[in-house]
């Protein structure tokens, strides 16, 4: 029946929007860490085109084949790992002295 579908989806949606509002995300361990990425992710962005295919050309020559898909995955994960320390430093000292002049879509 379209009606009850209807009116799931209203309850679904509602109950959907009281979780998003009262959850207050950790600020420590896996999800401090995902969220500080995520604060770094333009500047990650920006670099990837530099640093991806050159990572892996280096990775492929020099250390192992990486043409396995989940050798590949491993290697990304691990160079994830290293370029966020890159990513920090650009957030901190060319991308966040900017923030002061956006428009604040949020008042605190």
């Amino acid at each position: 029946n379209s009606v009850e579908k209807t009116g799931r989806v209203k309850a679904d949606y509602c109950v959907a929007l009281q979780y998003d509002s009262s959850f207050q995300p950790s600020t420590s361990g896996i999800s401090g860490f995902l969220a500080r990425v995520g604060a770094y992710s333009y500047s990650l962005y920006l670099f990837h085109v530099f640093v991806v295919f050159e990572m892996a050309k280096f990775i492929h020559l020099h250390i192992m084949n990486i043409a396995n898909f989940y050798v590949a995955g491993v290697w990304s994960v691990l160079c994830l790992l290293l370029i966020v320390p890159v990513g920090y430093l650009s957030f901190r000292f060319i991308e966040e002295p900017f923030l002061v002049f956006r428009k604040r879509y949020i008042k605190n």
